[in-house]
């Protein structure tokens, strides 16, 4: 134990806790099993053949619980490594957009009476009045968060230019976001450009697809300037391709993705992204402050 203790003070910090895992369960593990080898055999020897057999059975059920807490340390061990191997890889996993420094704030207006109209003129002040605090460095607002409990959207849609084979469905995951949505994520714009507030209603519809969808259906490499539509809808114009990000789980495959700007599509239940420049959470009272004002 001291050896393992003076390995232990060794250790780097991101080794800390696979370290403080391994000694427990040396401890915890071996300290019963030492234990049980210690058999007096003098006194065995000297006891009647009746209580020399009630004794073996009594060691026989001690030997075996200690053998099964050993063993369940022995997999308890095991599991803690593996987890702290996965959350090690979870901290560093690459979700395509950055969550730190974001504060999420939902809100509904359908309730509070606010039509079509009045909730993209809501949005727009509310983002421009956030902004324009001291600390803030993006803000944007989105009918979904990424990795959220919010389910997704997904639809089938018209490629233009682009012949489906037989019974293959074109789809898609539809987000619903407003202007700065990829700066305030941090989610690099490969071609094209993002969302600005002259994407309102009345200018011509118009969506950012991610690299999957790209690659899938316009695999030429020049898909901003395509057209897709959804039914017999208005077709969409493509300004820009974003880079491939996680949007419901950190284990999904590279899915085909459309984001269409909030001003143009309009929902009402939405989620507010402040980046900030320090701890986000100092920003809420504020925040709150500014919703209510509007």
């Amino acid at each position: 134990l001291g050896e393992l203790a003076a390995w232990a003070t060794g250790i780097r910090r991101e080794q800390a806790p696979t370290a403080v895992a391994i000694v427990t369960g040396l401890i915890f593990g071996l300290a019963p099993a030492l234990n049980a080898t210690r058999t007096e055999l003098v006194t065995a020897l000297k006891d009647e053949a009746g209580a020399a057999i009630g004794g073996r059975r009594k060691a026989w059920l001690r030997n075996g619980l200690v053998v099964a807490q050993v063993s369940l340390s022995l997999v308890l061990l095991i599991a803690a490594g593996l987890f702290l191997r996965s959350l090690r890889a979870v901290q560093t996993f690459d979700l395509g957009f950055n969550p730190q420094n974001v504060l999420l704030a939902s809100m509904d207006l359908f309730p509070n009476g606010y039509d079509r109209a009045r909730g993209q003129q809501f949005y727009e002040q509310l983002m421009h009045r956030v902004e324009a605090m001291p600390g803030v460095q993006a803000v944007s607002i989105s009918r979904r968060v990424p990795l959220g409990f919010g389910g997704s959207s997904s639809s089938t849609f018209q490629a233009e230019g682009y012949q489906p084979a037989k019974d293959e469905q074109v789809w898609a995951y539809f987000y619903n976001v407003a202007p700065d949505y990829f700066r305030t994520m941090e989610i690099p714009i490969d071609r094209g450009r993002e969302f600005t507030f002259d994407d309102r209603e009345g200018a011509p519809p118009v969506a950012v697809i991610n690299e999957t969808l790209a690659k899938r259906y316009w695999p030429d490499g020049e898909a901003v300037g395509r057209r897709f539509r959804v039914g017999s809808g208005d077709w969409i114009i493509i300004v820009g391709v974003a880079r491939d990000s996680k949007y419901r789980t950190l284990n999904e495959p590279p899915s085909p993705m459309i984001y269409l700007s909030l001003l143009q599509f309009y929902r009402s239940d939405v989620n507010l992204h402040v980046r900030t420049a320090g701890d986000p959470a100092a920003y809420s009272a504020a925040v709150q402050d500014a919703i209510r004002a509007l």
